[in-house]
């Protein structure tokens, strides 16, 4: 008996033995932190001006504005995507017999957002590595390697002709205000249709000398870009990306939903879950609009 006690002894004193070397170890680390004059590091941050942006009847896109704090020096690469993502298909036409032109092809895209934007403060090449870029999914070139193409029996598309393709998807995207890849330089960011500016945290401010922000080797920065109309509603990503010596460093993400509100949500849900309704009252409509722009000729006097 007096044997186990004296072990039970033996354990506790040298429970407590490890304990006050840990107590110890912990107090003398904290001092020398304390002596070197260590300071924490504060990773980029995120603001984001709204989370939701309303598509009411005068809804013609928006202004959008984020903020945060990042340290002086780095570059700034902003990335806005849809979350959702659907197959996008890009059609080819063609003549048809030599006279009628329509839709002669499909190739469906896979693996692409609905919506993509890229803006840094200078361009990707300067500021990334090719292989940097394609593991944080920035650039053109990104959007290619996890792409997939397929013609319509199953077959993929690879190698000259998917990059052809791609850029002729490229093009239309761009052209419906979908995509956008770019540098956010301006001198006026009211005019921008975006920009960066560092050194201030002012939605309506112009480009600034930098400004210190209360953490030493740290600046506020903020960005402004259009929103463009065509988006869809959905969920969408805004993703900061902090980069030094052509490497990602640190990042920051958001989210913002962008919906029908008032009576253009009740009409779009007329149209989803009574469309016999919604089309009766498109056609009373159109010929109410029709009766409208003759009694404003006839008022005038007619054609002549």
């Amino acid at each position: 008996m007096g044997g186990f006690l004296n072990d039970s002894v033996k354990i506790v004193r040298g429970e407590v033995t490890m304990m006050v070397r840990s107590i110890a170890a912990f107090c003398f680390l904290f001092v020398l932190i304390g002596i070197s004059g260590f300071k924490p590091a504060y990773a980029v941050t995120l603001e984001l001006c709204k989370d939701r942006v309303d598509i009411d009847f005068n809804y013609h896109g928006e202004r959008l504005f984020l903020k945060g704090i990042v340290d002086n020096g780095s570059d700034l690469i902003v990335k806005v995507v849809s979350i959702d993502q659907h197959p996008q298909i890009l059609r080819k036409k063609g003549r048809v017999a030599g006279v009628i032109w329509m839709n002669v092809g499909e190739i469906l895209f896979s693996n692409v957002p609905d919506f993509y934007e890229v803006w840094a403060t200078r361009s990707l090449e300067e500021i990334l590595t090719p292989e940097e870029a394609a593991k944080y999914g920035l650039g053109y070139q990104a959007l290619l390697r996890q792409s997939s193409l397929l013609f319509p029996e199953g077959d993929e598309v690879d190698g000259a002709e998917k990059e052809r393709l791609f850029r002729e998807f490229i093009k239309y995207k761009e052209s419906a205000q979908l995509y956008s890849v770019g540098t956010g330089h301006s001198a006026d960011l009211k005019k921008a249709k975006a920009a960066f500016s560092l050194g201030v945290a002012d939605a309506n401010a112009s480009l600034s000398p930098l400004q210190t922000t209360g953490f030493e080797g740290k600046t506020n920065y903020s960005f402004v870009f259009e929103w463009p109309y065509q988006a869809k509603p959905g969920t969408y990503r805004v993703t900061v990306y902090e980069v030094k010596d052509k490497k990602v460093i640190g990042q920051a993400e958001d989210t913002f939903t962008v919906k029908e509100v008032g009576f253009v949500d009740a009409l779009v849900e007329l149209s989803n879950k009574h469309g016999a309704i919604y089309g009766i009252i498109a056609i009373l409509a159109s010929i109410g609009a029709g009766f409208g722009v003759g009694a404003v000729f006839r008022k005038g006097g007619g054609a002549h």
